[in-house]
This record gives C-alpha cells, structure tokens and sequence, in this order.
C-alpha cells in the first residue's frame, strides 16, 4: 500500500522479446488478411462490371469515391492545421501562474514540446 503512494515511479514492465515479437506478427498477419480480403472484395466487383459491359461505370464511380475522400481529408486537416497554428498563436508562453514541485513535470513537458511543435501540429491535424 505504502507503494502505492510513494512519488518514485515504478520500473516499467517489459514484455519478453520473443512475445512481443510474436504479437507483431499476428498483427501484421492480420492486417493483411484484412488488406486482401478488401482486394479480393474490388476485383469481384470489377470483374463483375466488365463482364456486364460496364467497366466505365465501375471505374467512375471509384475514382469519384476516392476523390470525394481525398478532398474531404484535405478539407479536415486544414481546418485542424489552422486552429492548431492559432490556438498556439494566441496562448500565452510565460507561466502565468506559478508552478509547485508537483507540477514540475508540466513545465518538463512544456519545455520538450517546444522544438517539436510543427511536427507535433501535422501529426496531430
């Protein structure tokens, strides 16, 4: 119980290589029955198309979806971009208020984000 209060953080537990690399492996091996099982569902359906005479249909109908997603993610992550680059623009950078050993680690955290900020603003956007 006493642990459990104590500041000291705890040594991290670390799963056992091989298990880890095992995990690895399910995930990708999943993924790509996920992947080939979504290329197995548009071959059907483009070889279904052609065979009614209908490729055109197929193909404009795809290429239209891919568009539309495309426009809307770019659409999306400007929006996002731009409140980041504001909302940054417009807080203020001097501790306004003053900081406890407690909440040292905000100022930390602060301190290690700064550099980083860009990068941190298209991952995030």
């Amino acid at each position: 119980m006493a642990a459990m209060l104590s500041n000291e953080p705890e040594a991290p537990r670390v799963a056992p290589v091989r298990r880890r690399g095992l995990t690895f492996f399910i995930a990708v091996l999943f993924g790509a029955f996920l992947l080939l099982r979504a290329l197995a569902v548009v071959w059907t359906d483009y070889l279904w198309f052609v065979s009614v005479d209908l490729g055109s249909v197929w193909l404009t109908t795809n290429v239209t979806k891919a568009l539309l997603v495309v426009g809307a993610t770019s659409v999306a992550f400007a929006v996002l971009w731009v409140n980041l680059v504001v909302a940054d623009k417009i807080s203020p950078r001097l501790n306004l208020v003053a900081l406890d050993e407690q909440e040292e680690i905000v100022e930390r955290f602060a301190e290690w984000v700064e550099p980083r900020l860009r990068r941190l603003r298209l991952a995030v956007a």
